[in-house]
């Protein structure tokens, strides 16, 4: 979530999003707020949290 969130900042984003993927990472998992890390790259509003959202929804991250 931390990774998505911070999106609108640049970064390895989509490079540290892929290894956690790698490594089972549960793509679909809520926080307490009750989003997703889909939903909060997408709330990011940049560039770059459009390519974390592309590459979640890539990896099997399901929109909502």
């Amino acid at each position: 979530h931390w990774l998505a969130d911070m999106a609108a900042v640049d970064g390895p984003r989509v490079e540290m999003l892929r290894a956690l993927a790698a490594h089972g990472a549960n793509l679909n998992l809520k926080s307490g707020s009750g989003k997703t890390a889909l939903m909060l790259a997408r709330d990011a509003g940049s560039d770059l949290g459009d390519k974390v959202a592309a590459e979640l929804i890539m990896l099997g991250a399901k929109p909502e």
